[in-house]
């Protein structure tokens, strides 16, 4: 089964679902800004990766994609030397960004995967659950029936 409606599992309206995104990205952000000055050089987008797959799981692909922009954007001009301008792109720059992309882009892909798939199953519950239901009430109608005609005869 394939579902392409990401809104039947993701329940927030879209103004819910960026508010939230958003300060989920700031809270990561202010945690990274608090540890800056003891994980300096590293860690530039960890805390930005995890708060990319919050988001993923709570608010969907979507917004996920969205925080994985903001959050490149912000961790490089604040967290990436020079600090506080975007300067020249380097080698490491690339690779960092590369990094970051990649194993973000991934995560939050297979997290979509995952409630598509969990999204389904309930739904295969449900539908076995109702079918199972309507055996039992004709199955109960053919039982009823029978026996009416044993009464008769």
């Amino acid at each position: 089964m394939k579902f392409k409606n990401a809104r039947l599992w993701v329940q927030h309206t879209p103004l819910v679902a960026a508010r939230d995104s958003f300060l989920i990205l700031l809270a990561a952000f202010l945690v990274r800004y608090g540890l800056h000055d003891f994980i300096e050089p590293y860690a530039v987008f960890h805390f930005f990766m995890v708060a990319c797959i919050i988001v993923a799981i709570r608010y969907g692909y979507k917004m996920a994609f969205i925080c994985l922009i903001v959050s490149y954007f912000l961790g490089s001009y604040f967290f990436v030397k020079p600090y506080g301008q975007l300067g020249e792109i380097t080698t490491s720059d690339l690779i960092q960004a590369f990094n970051f992309f990649f194993v973000a882009a991934v995560s939050i892909l297979v997290i979509e995967k995952l409630q598509r798939v969990i999204y389904a199953q309930k739904l295969l519950i449900k539908v076995m659950h109702d079918r199972q239901r309507s055996l039992l009430y004709r199955k109960n109608e053919l039982i009823n029936k029978l026996r009416v005609l044993e009464r008769q005869r």
